[in-house]
């Protein structure tokens, strides 16, 4: 059974986030943003373990945004971040 955490720094963001995800079996991490419910972009990492992954976010709008996260095309959570 796989374990999964993951925790998104800062969650008021400018120009890039860090992504914190621990897991006890290497995965296919894949991150879906949305903005008021519409797709924004999506984004796949492979060989995810125990690992910090850095997203430049410079390009978004302002607003508040969805990260949905799926591991090995499992959707597992979500998490909020604000761009300002």
């Amino acid at each position: 059974l796989a374990h999964l955490s993951v925790n998104i720094f800062p969650r008021m963001v400018k120009d890039y986030l860090s992504i914190y995800t621990t897991t006890n079996k290497t995965s296919t991490l894949k991150v879906r943003i949305t903005k008021d419910g519409e797709y924004v972009e999506q984004h796949e990492y492979t060989n995810i373990k125990d690992s910090v992954t850095g997203m430049d976010v410079k390009h978004l709008e302002k607003g508040r945004y969805v990260m949905e996260i799926y591991m090995d095309g499992e959707h597992k959570m979500n998490r909020r971040f604000n761009k300002r």
